[in-house]
């Protein structure tokens, strides 16, 4: 079928994108949740799967094992945190190592980068009937597989979405958009027509149950302001 025809599959990272771990040391209080307006987020771009159905993948820098038990213990962990349907693509046991905290260099970061690039290439030819939004961080080079995926000549990879921590050097690229918090995503989302202003109101309205719950570190409130005030000028005025 032609590529798209069956809508987005969003292909996400796991750790520092949905809740911080490696790379991400602030001080949040999520009590073992995802960022606040994760899930949100990626409802507004993939809609509801149809019954037995996934519309995310998760990529995973985490070492694969022959009987897929890392598998299904990460993915019944996200479920119970309420990540919807998805599916998990592991990674290998050196790029684990490289992404140990200390260890990473700017050639890692482009080797790690080239080597997810080239599974999703190889993944997605099993998945011809999606267009592609991928989301990350900078923490695993998943900025580096966002902007050589958007080269692709396919054309298949609509956006990269990438949650800006780390400190490796930004790669540039139309359609990729690096954001402090999960609403700056989703107002760059609404601007570039992957979600409505439903979903943007969803994720804004997650954001702010966050936010008052304590959640963010305080070193992102200007951030967070930022993003509020933006998310306000997108939507129409509450009643």
């Amino acid at each position: 079928e032609k590529h798209g025809a069956q809508g987005v599959r969003l292909l996400s990272d796991i750790d520092d994108t949905l809740y911080p771990n490696f790379g991400d040391r602030r001080q949040w209080a999520l009590r073992e949740g995802f960022y606040p307006g994760v899930v949100e987020f990626y409802t507004a771009i993939t809609g509801t799967p149809p019954p037995g159905r996934a519309r995310i993948t998760l990529i995973s820098a985490r070492p694969e094992d022959r009987l897929g038990l890392l598998e299904a213990h990460s993915g019944s962990s996200l479920r119970a945190r309420g990540l919807p349907p998805h599916t998990i693509l592991s990674g290998s046991v050196w790029t684990l190592a490289s992404i140990a905290p200390g260890s990473v260099g700017e050639r890692a970061v482009e080797e790690i980068g080239a080597e997810k690039l080239e599974d999703f290439a190889t993944w997605s030819e099993l998945m011809a009937e999606f267009d592609f939004i991928i989301s990350g961080d900078r923490t695993q080079a998943d900025h580096v597989l966002a902007a050589e995926a958007l080269a692709l000549e396919d054309g298949r990879v609509l956006a990269g979405f990438i949650h800006d921590v780390g400190t490796a050097p930004i790669r540039e690229a139309p359609r990729l958009y690096y954001n402090a918090t999960v609403l700056g995503h989703a107002a760059d989302a609404l601007a570039g027509g992957w979600i409505d202003q439903e979903g943007l109101a969803r994720v804004r309205d997650a954001v702010l149950r966050g936010r008052e719950a304590g959640a963010y570190p305080p070193e992102l409130r200007g951030a967070l302001d930022s993003d509020l005030a933006r998310a306000g000028d997108l939507l129409p005025e509450r009643e």
